[in-house]
């Protein structure tokens, strides 16, 4: 399992090469919510949205793709591939 450790603003590839698909850690909006940027595509083409999860969720899944989270603070995201759905 792969461990991802992120800052905010920071972003890191997640699955193949030649899939274009990358996260950005963007922060917690509250208290009890952290946010992660989605960006997909190839090229010229793509297209990026945020999701949002609670911080009482450990399991999260991401274009199916499972990630345990480890840590979710104001400045850091630490999560580790737990396996593909």
């Amino acid at each position: 399992m792969k461990q991802i450790k992120l800052k905010v603003g920071e972003n890191t590839r997640i699955g193949s090469i030649f899939t274009g698909l990358y996260i950005t850690y963007c922060g917690m909006n509250s208290e009890d919510n952290f946010s992660i940027g989605l960006r997909e595509g190839a090229g010229h083409r793509g297209y990026s949205f945020n999701l949002y999860f609670s911080t009482k969720n450990r399991l999260i899944t991401i274009k199916n793709r499972k990630f345990n989270v480890i840590k979710a603070s104001n400045d850091e995201l630490i999560i580790e591939e737990y396996g593909q759905s």
